[in-house]
């Protein structure tokens, strides 16, 4: 795939791409009315049009040196839309026996343990007594109000969550398999945007994307209780998309948030990962960071080094691993870990809504929905401060995490557990074994 600069209107754009094409490879690229056949425009936004199309390895290198193109990716063709598959490999349930230069285009969202001794702190109300109270709460919604672990014998509600109240209206776009509406964790806050898998309707049948969305804004499960989420499915019924797939969605977004949200805050919240690295997701996350909007993604469920996948060794995104229930322990049976991992969230037997469902919950197991609980708290900040940048709002999610509270963490792999801020007054609970 290609990313081309644009040159004035859309049909100069594509006379000019052609007569690139018809430079480099006269037989293969002949000017004339077949040429249009030989490529496809994916994408265009203001800056540049994407285009998929087959080349030799010759022809491959003579574009790699043309200036109009700021990025060209080759993609795997192991299946029909010749884009590198994706599978999610996440368990669906389970039993219960920054200093940043002055030029923003540029600089790196990730920041150093030292970048950030000097915290950026919560937007939020001290008065604590404005702060609402959610009873019987689900543990990761007590784990991230508290400063303490929660008891040794485990129970998935029975928790109190804290949480500031909403200021200001967020959006939180899910790209991931499609959101459920229906289901009443959404009071109404759900829009369906786009969807980019063509074999299928624009509805969740994985559930993978209504769970990571609950989590996110969910009236018991979610974070941010006051936010709206957008769905822009990427994912087909077997949680498998492919990078085409995610550039169209991404790029949708850029448009959809100038068009529909221009005032408001916005997150991407993006759980999922690809073995190979991907410049043209890069550059998509580049340009969403430069319109102000921060992505925050999952660092996937294989438990190795996250600086081996993206977007764990993405410039411009903030990324998240998995912590377990009960005893503070780092998700050692699937999390990934490693220097490209931002902060720790709670991950394993994680309750959240099942779609196509009316109001069942399960219990699911994945760095993607730890990802879900962190984006929902980039809702809340926003919501407090909308003015932030995508640096800023990194800055007081990842500098106010409590410090070497997780147990078992892999070398080499931060400590710092997310937290929402509150240190008020609380009730006491006693769990029955």
């Amino acid at each position: 795939m290609i990313l081309y600069e644009n040159v004035g209107f859309a049909n100069d754009t594509i006379r000019d791409f052609e007569s690139v094409l018809t430079s480099i490879d006269s037989k293969k690229f002949p000017n004339d009315s077949d040429l249009g056949q030989k490529y496809k425009v994916i994408t265009e936004n203001d800056q540049s049009t994407a285009f998929w199309l087959r080349l030799s390895s010759e022809n491959y290198e003579k574009l790699s040196n043309n200036p109009k193109i700021s990025v060209i990716e080759k993609i795997i063709e192991s299946i029909a839309v010749n884009s590198t598959p994706v599978t999610l490999n996440e368990a669906r349930d389970s039993n219960f026996n920054a200093n940043f230069d002055a030029n923003e285009a540029n600089v790196r969202i990730h920041a150093s343990i030292n970048d950030l001794e000097e915290k950026v702190g919560f937007p939020f109300t001290k008065d604590f007594s404005q702060w609402k109270t959610q009873r019987n709460a689900p543990w990761h919604l007590g784990r991230i109000s508290s400063t303490f672990n929660n008891p040794l014998n485990f129970s998935p509600y029975g928790q109190e969550y804290y949480y500031p109240p909403s200021k200001n209206s967020v959006v939180v776009y899910v790209v991931d398999s499609g959101i459920d509406p229906s289901h009443s964790e959404f009071n109404g806050n759900v829009r369906i945007g786009a969807n980019f898998v063509t074999t299928e309707d624009n509805v969740d049948t994985s559930g993978h994307g209504t769970a990571v969305a609950a989590l996110i804004n969910g009236k018991n499960n979610g974070v941010a209780k006051g936010a709206s989420v957008v769905s822009v499915k990427v994912l087909n019924s077997e949680n498998i998309g492919t990078t085409t797939m995610f550039y169209q969605g991404l790029n949708w977004i850029l448009n959809d948030k100038k068009t529909n949200y221009p005032n408001a805050p916005a997150i991407v919240n993006f759980s999922i990962n690809l073995t190979v690295d991907s410049p043209l997701l890069e550059s998509a996350f580049k340009k969403l960071q430069d319109l102000g909007v921060l992505v925050i993604a999952s660092s996937g469920n294989n438990f190795s080094d996250e600086c081996n996948f993206f977007p764990g060794n993405s410039d411009h995104a903030l990324i998240v691993s998995s912590v377990q229930p009960g005893n503070d322990t780092f998700d050692s049976l699937d999390s990934n870990f490693g220097d490209c991992i931002d902060i720790l969230a709670p991950g394993s037997k994680v309750f959240t809504a099942l779609a196509s469902s009316k109001d069942q919950v399960r219990p699911y197991v994945g760095t993607s929905f730890a990802a879900g609980i962190v984006s929902g708290l980039g809702a809340l900040i926003l919501s407090n401060e909308p003015t932030l940048s995508p640096a800023d709002l990194y800055d007081t999610i990842v500098g106010n995490a409590m410090n070497d509270v997780i147990s078992n963490v892999p070398a080499n792999t931060t400590n710092r557990m997310i937290w929402n801020g509150y240190s008020g007054l609380r009730s006491q609970f006693s769990y029955s074994n």
